[in-house]
């Protein structure tokens, strides 16, 4: 998924979702609003960075054994 946006005018943007066949582009207002909203509900329930590299090291770990 890419979200473009334009500074000028942060009202209009395109969502475009790729695909092995192309791909599809999302210009609605709407459409936009809920892709929008849903990246931001995905990026405040993501751990830090830090913490995210902590727990792929630890479940890493796990499979050496």
């Amino acid at each position: 998924m890419s979200l473009l946006r334009f500074a000028e005018t942060p009202e209009i943007g395109v969502v475009h979702l790729a695909a092995l066949s192309g791909g599809i582009s999302l210009d609605g207002r709407e459409e936009v609003a809920r892709y929008l909203r849903t990246f931001a509900e995905l990026r405040s329930a993501a751990l830090p960075a830090s913490r995210s590299a902590q727990l792929i090291r630890a479940v890493a770990r796990s499979y050496d054994r």
